[in-house]
């Protein structure tokens, strides 16, 4: 290869490998800047120059001298091309992959905001609730306010006018006996003035003394009365913030015991469903077992029966008959059972309807058991031949019982692992009923507390 195709194929690839970093740099940012096509075309460029070296050098009179020349440009040509498409199509993968993780991150992201706004909305339809409340409480406290104030002017101006017709009535009633007793005042004090005059002016400054130290205490009262004004216009402020925070508080933590409530109550209940679950479906499914095992061992005892019956007398082949449609009649019981069984799983309700028809249908088959024994007793007074049959119909009406004692006994364990699991769920849901309630009436109290020391506030100024 020649010096001027390294250097040309050089530069193609410096300037290709600069598009694919400015292209993927700037995919992350707000404004992309698509290369692909560009790249493609650089690729393109290399070929045409390639050739176009090669052609340079190639001299069409000297053929074998000039074909090592052509082969380099074309060279140098192909290279490029395929580098450029490469790095195009590198970079639309790595895009798309890009993008597909970003989409989806952003449809999780979608989601977690859509349920946090869900839970705000909630939270603040709460909070306006609750701030309706405490207005429609401040309207009150405005109303009864007022109908004070109004009492206690009525009441004032009551006491007013009394007063007024008290001094009136006393004005008019006593000014004769009034100027009596001044003018004998007014002899008595002309008389004993000379004699009493030291000891008057002594009692004289001792009530100046005393209107001095009455003016001192009445201005510390007024001074108290101001300060105790300033601390209750304070303590209203206050009360007013605290019950604010009081209401948030109890909002917060009223929202966080209902969430972990409803969690650990979902959480317990799934943990008992899905222990019913796997117990009915393990009894039924033995259940089901059961029942195909003993239809199969019926089906074989019944067929070997008739094998042997066939040389029997014609009251034998009739009596076999009705045994054959008693067995049959059996079977069909059995699986009416399975059904009822597997029909238990969908509906937990029915499970003591369906024992209760198991029970009847054991009782059925137990007295339908009893005329086979009645049965095989005539049958072996008819022939010898019978015995045989009647071990083999005992064992099969045994192993009948059998099955059928395994069935109410599953049944049974069922209905008692379901009745001591239902108690426990509800125990637990008792328990945190009630600790929810205790917790809700506690901050409700100290809701009201609050809320009584703000009234008594209002009513002190």
């Amino acid at each position: 290869m020649s010096i001027e195709n390294i250097i040309v194929i050089s530069i193609i690839f410096l300037l290709m490998f600069w598009l694919f970093w400015k292209d993927l740099s700037s995919y992350k940012g707000d404004s992309h800047q698509d290369f692909k096509s560009i790249l493609v075309s650089t690729g393109v460029l290399g070929t045409f120059i390639g050739i176009f070296i090669g052609l340079l050098g190639f001299d069409s009179s000297s053929v074998v001298d000039s074909v090592p020349k052509l082969l380099d440009g074309l060279k140098t040509a192909f290279v490029t091309s395929i580098v450029g498409m490469g790095l195009a199509i590198l970079l639309s993968i790595i895009q798309k992959n890009r993008s597909g993780g970003e989409a989806e991150n952003e449809i999780t992201a979608l989601n977690n905001i859509s349920k946090k706004l869900e839970k705000l909305n909630s939270i603040d339809t709460n909070i306006k609730s609750l701030s309706s409340n405490i207005s429609s409480v401040k309207d009150e406290l405005k109303i009864n306010q007022k109908d004070l104030f109004e009492f206690l002017k009525e009441k004032l101006s009551e006491i007013d006018n009394s007063l007024k017709e008290a001094v009136q009535t006393l004005s008019k009633g006593a000014t004769e006996e009034i100027i009596k007793a001044l003018q004998d005042v007014i002899k008595d004090f002309n008389n004993n003035l000379t004699e009493q005059f030291g000891d008057n002016f002594k009692q004289l400054n001792e009530a100046v003394l005393k209107m001095i130290e009455w003016q001192n205490t009445y201005k510390n009262s007024v001074q108290e009365f101001e300060k105790q004004l300033k601390i209750t216009a304070e303590n209203t402020n206050e009360s007013h913030q605290n019950t604010t925070a009081l209401v948030k508080e109890f909002v917060e933590t009223n929202l966080r015991s209902l969430q972990n409530f409803v969690n650990e109550n979902n959480q317990v209940l799934l943990k008992n469903i899905d222990k019913i679950n796997t117990t009915t479906t393990q009894n039924t499914n033995a259940l089901i077992t059961k029942v195909g095992e003993f239809s199969n061992e019926i089906n074989n005892s019944l067929k070997e029966s008739v094998e042997q019956n066939q040389q029997a007398n014609k009251k034998i082949k009739e009596s076999l008959i009705q045994l054959f449609e008693q067995t049959k009649n059996a079977v069909s019981t059995t699986e009416n059972n399975a059904k009822i069984i597997s029909e238990m799983t969908d509906n937990y309700s029915k499970i003591a309807d369906v024992s209760n028809k198991l029970e009847a249908v054991i009782s059925t088959n137990q007295n339908q058991i009893q005329n086979l024994e009645n049965h095989l007793k005539t049958f072996a007074e008819i022939s010898g031949e019978a015995k045989g049959i009647t071990s083999e119909l005992k064992t099969f009406s045994n192993e009948i019982q059998k099955s059928l004692t395994n069935q109410s006994e599953a049944l049974t364990k069922l209905t008692r692992e379901i009745e001591n699991q239902l108690p426990n769920s509800l125990d637990v849901l008792n328990k945190s009923l009630t600790s929810l309630t205790s917790q809700f009436a506690t901050d409700y109290e100290s809701f009201l507390e609050q809320i009584s020391k703000l009234m008594k506030a209002n009513n002190i100024n």
